[in-house]
C-alpha cells in the first residue's frame, strides 16, 4: 500500500510538473535567409510533448526561371519546449507547394496533404492544381509521394483527417478551369493513401462553395462546414460514411447578425456539434459561435464582438463541460491599423463567459497575426499554430514565420494570467487625471491635481513590465518599452489609484 502511494504521489508531482510547459516560439527558414514567408496551419503532438508540423516558405525576392516565387516545404520537429530538433527542407523545380496538413498514421509515419502546381504543365494546357500526398517518418524523411485529382480544373485542400477505420479523409474545394463554379469535395484515403471514393457537394449546379472545416461523427459520418454564395451564407454539409449526402443547411441564427461563414466544426457534448466563424453585415465582422442538434437545428448561440470593431472565431472545443473559441480580434486596440490581437475565450456549456485571454506577441501595432489551428494537448492545455512577426526580429523587411506556442488548461502563458479586461477601467474618473500624448512615441505626460508615490506600467497579458517610484516628474520616457498597448496604473500618496491605457508606436 505504501509503495502504491509513493507511486501516485510521483504521477501527480509529473502531471503537475507537465502541466507548466508553456511557450511562444516563432520558426523562420533559416537556409533561406529573412526574406522568406513561413507558414503554418497543422501540427501533431509528438507522444513525448513535442511537435511535429509542415511548413510552408516562399521566397519572395526569388522567382524560378518560369518566373514564379520559390515554395519550399519544411518539415520541423521541437521538443516539449518548442526548441528545434530538426528541420527538413524539400524543393521541386517549377512547382507551387501548397503542403499544410499533417495526420498520424497507425505505423508511427505520418501523412502530409496540400495541393501542388505544375507550372509546365500549366503552360503546356492550363492543367490546374492537383492534391498532393507525402508520407514521411518521424525523422521527417520522405516515403512515398502520390499526385491524385477529381476533374480538370482546381484542386485545394483544407482539412485533414484520421478516420475511425485507419484511413484518412481530405476535404477541399475543386473548382472549374475558370474558378467560376467551386464545390466542396470531400476524398477517403485508404491507410496507404491510395483513394476509395471521393464525392462533392453544393447548395446549386451554378453557386460557388469554400470549405473551412471537417469532423468525422462518434458513428463514422462526415460534417463538413464553410461558405456558399447560392444563399451568401455559411453552409454544413452531412454525409455518410461513404460520402453519400444526408443533408445540406444554411446555418442562419435565431438572433443577432447573419452568420456569413463557419471556421470550424467540431464535435460537442451530449450527442451535439458545435460550430463557430464570423457573424455580421458587409461593415459589421463579430464572432459567433453555436451548439447544433444531429440535424443541424441550434440550441444554443452567441455572438462576441464589438460592431464596430472585428472579431473572429477560428477554432471551437468543448472539454470536460468547457466550450474553449479561438480566435483574432481588434476590439482592445483603440488605433486604426492592419493588425489583430490572438484571442481565446472559455465559456459555460450555456454560452455564459469564464475568462478571456489574449497574446502579447500578437500585440505590435500595424502587423497582422494569424492562428489557423488549436488543438488540445497531452497535458490538458492547447496549443495553437499561424504565422505573424518574431516580435524580437530587428530586420524591417523579414517577412512572417511560423508561430507555435502552447498554453495551459486555463489558456495561460504563464501562471495566474487575468482577463485581458482585468484593471483596465479608469478608476476615480470624475477625478482629473489625463495622460497625452497617446499614442505616444517617446515619453507621456500625465495632467492631475493629485500627489503620486508609483507608476505602474502592465502588458495586456497584465504583466508589470515598467516601475517608477517616488516619480519627480510628471513626464515620463517609454522609449525603453516596445511598440503595444499598456495600462498605467498610477497610484497616489493615499494609496487610491488610476489607470489609463496607453498605446506606444
Amino acid at each position: 500500500m505504501k509503495k502504491r502511494i509513493i507511486f501516485f504521489l510521483l504521477f501527480l508531482i509529473t502531471v503537475e510538473s507537465s502541466a507548466q510547459h508553456t511557450f511562444s516560439k516563432f520558426y523562420d527558414n533559416e537556409i533561406y535567409g529573412n526574406r522568406v514567408s513561413d507558414l503554418g496551419v497543422d501540427f501533431i503532438q509528438m507522444p513525448d510533448g513535442g511537435y511535429l508540423f509542415p511548413s510552408l516558405s516562399t521566397n519572395l525576392y526569388s522567382a524560378d526561371t518560369l518566373g514564379f516565387a520559390k515554395t519550399y516545404l519544411q518539415i520541423i520537429r521541437t521538443d516539449i519546449n518548442g526548441d528545434t530538433v530538426f528541420r527538413k527542407i524539400y524543393f521541386k523545380k517549377h512547382y507551387t507547394l501548397k503542403i499544410s496538413l499533417i495526420a498520424r498514421c497507425n505505423d508511427s509515419s505520418f501523412l502530409l496533404v496540400g495541393h501542388s502546381f505544375d507550372l509546365v504543365k500549366y503552360y503546356k494546357d492550363s492543367t490546374g492544381s492537383e492534391i498532393l500526398v507525402i508520407k514521411i517518418n518521424s525523422n521527417g524523411d520522405t516515403l512515398w509521394t502520390k499526385s491524385m485529382g477529381i476533374g480538370d480544373g482546381d484542386e485545394f485542400t483544407n482539412r485533414l483527417i484520421s478516420t475511425k477505420d485507419g484511413g484518412f479523409a481530405i476535404l477541399g474545394q475543386t473548382c472549374d478551369k475558370k474558378e467560376t463554379n467551386c464545390d466542396y469535395y470531400l476524398m477517403k484515403l485508404d491507410s496507404n493513401g491510395n483513394k476509395l471514393w471521393y464525392h462533392t457537394y453544393s447548395w446549386t449546379s451554378t453557386s460557388w462553395e469554400l470549405p473551412m472545416s471537417m469532423t468525422e461523427t462518434k458513428d463514422g459520418e462526415f460534417l463538413l462546414a464553410g461558405y456558399t454564395d447560392g444563399v451568401n451564407i455559411a453552409y454544413l454539409v452531412k454525409a455518410d460514411s461513404a460520402g453519400n449526402l444526408l443533408w445540406q443547411k444554411r446555418i442562419d441564427r435565431k438572433k443577432g447578425y447573419p452568420v456569413e461563414l463557419l471556421t470550424d466544426v467540431s464535435i460537442g457534448d451530449s450527442n451535439t456539434y458545435l460550430v463557430c466563424g464570423i457573424a455580421g453585415t458587409s461593415t459589421i465582422s463579430i464572432g459567433h459561435f453555436a451548439r447544433l442538434d444531429t440535424s443541424g437545428n441550434i440550441l444554443m448561440e452567441k455572438q462576441v464582438g464589438n460592431p464596430n470593431k472585428y472579431t473572429n472565431f477560428r477554432t471551437i472545443i468543448e472539454r470536460n463541460g468547457i466550450i474553449y473559441a479561438q480566435g483574432e480580434t481588434n476590439e482592445y486596440l483603440p488605433v486604426n491599423g492592419n493588425h489583430f490581437q490572438t484571442t481565446l475565450y472559455s465559456y459555460t456549456t450555456e454560452g455564459t463567459p469564464k475568462w478571456s485571454r489574449i497574446y502579447g506577441d500578437s500585440l505590435i501595432i500595424d502587423r497582422r497575426y494569424l492562428i489557423y489551428r488549436m488543438k488540445s494537448t497531452l497535458d490538458n492545455g492547447f496549443a495553437m499554430i499561424g504565422w505573424g512577426k518574431n516580435p524580437k526580429d530587428t530586420i524591417n523587411q523579414n517577412a512572417q514565420d511560423v508561430w507555435l506556442f502552447k498554453v495551459d488548461s486555463n489558456g495561460c502563458l504563464y501562471n495566474n494570467c487575468k482577463d485581458w479586461h482585468v484593471g483596465m477601467e479608469t478608476i476615480n474618473a470624475s477625478r482629473i487625471f489625463k495622460c497625452f500624448p497617446n499614442p505616444a512615441h517617446h515619453e507621456i505626460s500625465i495632467e492631475s491635481d493629485e500627489e503620486f508615490q508609483s507608476f505602474l506600467f502592465f502588458n495586456l497579458l497584465g504583466q508589470e513590465v515598467k516601475r517608477l517610484d517616488n516619480p519627480i516628474s510628471f513626464t515620463i520616457n517609454i522609449e525603453d518599452l516596445p511598440e503595444g498597448i499598456y495600462v498605467l496604473k498610477a497610484i497616489t500618496n493615499l494609496g487610491e489609484e488610476f489607470t489609463e491605457r496607453i498605446v506606444v508606436n
